[in-house]
């Protein structure tokens, strides 16, 4: 992060808020006899220098032929090696990032600007150069009026998160137990109306709203509280009401979900992650929801918060899930972060996945410079794939870490940060 970017201690408290929400911590080694790790848990030194170096990295994704990732400021770069911070309009580099996302045909980002009540919204841009204010934030001034936190997209559905701070406890910190969240949503660039969801048909939430999918029909949303989804809410019907999802095998009501992910190979199945340390799976009852049929792996020490499926051959995939600080911990440089491997049929962890393994020439080690990871995102038609990592527990080492796939086998020189 930049010393130069100033925010109000509000938008400060968020930043941090966002980026906890994503960051993970992981099992600090591997048995490589697994394809994925077969290849890519080897890793180079960590970078010394650069704009990812001792960074806290959001999400990263691909729009317009290009890759964009965001940590204080936007970055973009045409092959994932070489990167450039992006200028917004007349506020240029001198803005705060919390939040990024796109559909086929725009870009979103979440903007606070270094001068109070001056450019701060969403953001869209149809060619990631050029970009327009889409929706400003009511106002800076945050003890009655909501401002802009997060953007997520689900099949073409842009979800913009307001959060409410309304002060009566005296405090500021996002999660709050007197803060509320609120959602609107837009398809295809129409105007964005408000979503209606939580039990009993409520307008909002008072955990944030961390992300949203779409499988087996219908439209799903993860909060720090729970499951919700809606087979109502379309295009034709942007204010479909999103209930608590209940269904047997599924996370518990008032569940803290820290991800979530459609899969690719099978559109109807979603894995969810949770701060307990669960993965859970739904696969499709047949007759929506009401109807899913959930599995779960094991509950491990840390959060699961990041979930990624990339290939290991030309007809089977893998899971891999990020690991960090719960709600009841915090990240510490005496844990080792970074992923770990499950078995995306049985959703069982593959047996090498474990601390006690000791790195040898066999058998390397897979925690990206021991950092927490904060997102994953692997892009099939450039075939590379991105770990973004928090610089929470560890005072060096590059915040963007990237390797790839042939089409058959994963890049031998493993993971490489990203300067």
């Amino acid at each position: 992060m930049r010393s130069s970017v100033k925010i109000s201690a509000s938008r400060a408290g968020l930043a941090a808020a966002v980026l906890g929400a994503l960051a993970i911590a992981s099992l600090s080694s591997c048995d490589n006899s697994y394809p994925i790790y077969g290849s890519i848990q080897q890793e180079k030194p960590g970078a010394t220098a650069g704009i990812f170096y001792m960074a806290s990295v959001g999400r990263a994704l691909a729009f317009n032929g290009d890759y964009f990732v965001h940590r204080a400021n936007i970055a973009v770069s045409p092959d994932g090696s070489s990167w450039n911070l992006v200028n917004i309009g007349s506020l240029g580099t001198g803005y705060f990032c919390t939040g990024l996302a796109a559909t086929s045909t725009a870009l979103y980002a979440v903007i606070d600007s270094q001068v109070p009540d001056q450019g701060m919204g969403l953001y869209s841009s149809t060619n990631g150069s050029t970009w327009t204010l889409a929706l400003a934030d009511p106002t800076s001034n945050q003890t009655s009026s909501p401002m802009i936190d997060n953007v997520f997209v689900a099949n073409n559905a842009v979800f913009v998160e307001f959060h409410n701070e309304n002060g009566t406890t005296g405090t500021s910190t996002a999660g709050s137990t007197d803060d509320t969240y609120t959602l609107s949503a837009s398809f295809n660039g129409s105007a964005f109306s408000p979503v209606v969801f939580g039990n009993g048909g409520a307008s909002s939430s008072t955990m944030p709203l961390l992300g949203a999918a779409y499988a087996d029909g219908a439209y799903w949303i993860i909060a720090k509280d729970g499951l919700y989804a809606s087979a109502a809410f379309s295009s034709t019907s942007p204010s479909g009401s999103f209930s608590q999802v209940t269904e047997s095998g599924a996370p518990p009501t008032g569940a803290a979900i820290d991800c979530i992910m459609a899969s690719t190979s099978t559109p109807s199945t979603l894995f969810l992650g949770t701060d307990a340390g669960a993965v859970y799976k739904r696969t499709t009852g047949g007759s929506g929801i009401g109807s899913g049929l959930w599995s779960n792996a094991g509950s491990l020490t840390y959060a699961v918060t990041a979930l990624a499926e990339v290939p290991v051959s030309s007809t089977a995939t893998a899971i891999l899930a990020g690991l960090g600080a719960n709600s009841s911990t915090t990240a510490s440089l005496s844990i080792s972060y970074g992923y770990i491997q499950l078995d995306p049929t049985s959703l069982t962890w593959l047996s090498g996945d474990s601390s006690t393994i000791i790195p040898n020439s066999t058998n390397y080690d897979t925690t990206l410079s021991g950092k927490p990871i904060t997102s994953f995102f692997y892009d099939p038609v450039g075939k590379i794939f991105f770990a973004s990592t928090d610089s929470a527990n560890l005072s060096g080492a590059s915040g963007l870490w990237t390797t790839t796939w042939s089409g058959s086998s994963w890049s031998s020189n493993g993971w490489s940060p990203v300067n």
